[in-house]
Formats: structure tokens, sequence, C-alpha cells
């Protein structure tokens, strides 16, 4: 019996040890919520198209989450992270998207990979950013601090 549950015990310690590996091994997603609504930047991907010159096309992909009757005006740019140095911005894009009901959307901004770094480094480091605010009525709100998503490593 006391053989048993310092087996359970063991079981139970590598459990509680393990969570947090196989947790933090998930794609993380951070999101901001404010006036009714709920904004969340996903990692950018190669989303497996070309371009006619065999450039690789990347997918930015928004959720965004919405209580009936606002209109949401979203902001994304689009990064290049370089280590040691600045980033390199990519570009932009806007979304203004009224709700008459309670709605979940996924705005996706589709560009091509660029090519920022030297030929030491085969790989773009991408990220975005986003920021909204929200209108009900005659009242809008100021802007949220910017949410940045996960970087995504893509060989060039």
């Amino acid at each position: 019996m006391n053989r048993s549950r310092r087996l359970v015990r063991a079981l139970a310690v590598a459990a509680a040890l393990l969570t947090p590996i196989a947790l933090g091994a998930a794609p993380a997603h951070a999101s901001t919520a404010g006036n009714g609504c709920t904004v969340t930047p996903k990692t950018p991907y190669h989303n497996g198209d070309f371009t006619a010159a065999g450039l690789k096309r990347i997918a930015y992909e928004v959720d965004i989450t919405c209580v009936a009757g606002v209109t949401i005006t979203v902001e994304q740019q689009r990064w290049e992270e370089d280590p040691n140095q600045s980033d390199d911005f990519i570009g932009d894009s806007d979304l203004v998207r009224a709700f008459p009901t309670a709605d979940s959307i996924t705005w996706t901004i589709t560009a091509t990979l660029p090519d920022t770094d030297d030929f030491t480094d085969m790989y773009e480091e991408m990220y975005q950013k986003v920021r909204f605010k929200v209108t009900s009525g005659p009242v809008t709100s100021s802007f949220t601090n910017w949410e940045r998503s996960a970087v995504r490593a893509i060989h060039v």
C-alpha cells in the first residue's frame, strides 16, 4: 500500500511538471477586449499559394467578435522582426465593419512574403499588430493599445 501511494504521488508530480510544457507547446494568441468587441491577431503563416514570380503568399488573420449594434474599426500592421536591430514595417490595412447582430468573423489579409534579410538568413520572421476602436450610436471609444501576434519564421 505504501509503495502504491508513492507511485501515485510520483505520477501526480510528473503530470504536474509536464502540464506547463504541454500547454506551452500550443500556439498562443493574445486578445484585446473592450467596448463589446474582442480582437485576436493570429500568427501569420504561408497559406500554400505563390505569386506568378514564385514568391510565397502569407495570410494574416484577425479574429473579431462583437456584440450587436456596434461598428468596429481595426488597424493592422504587418512587420518582419529583426533581432538586434529595428523591425521592418511591411504594410498596413484597415477594416471598418458594422455588427447589426452579435457575430464573430475572421478578417484575412494576404500579402507577399518580403525578402528583407541578407543572404546569411534565409528566413523572414513575420508578425502583425492590431488595435481597434468601437462606435456605438454617437459614441466612439479611443483606440486600444496595439496587440502583437506571435512571430513565425518563414523560409524565403
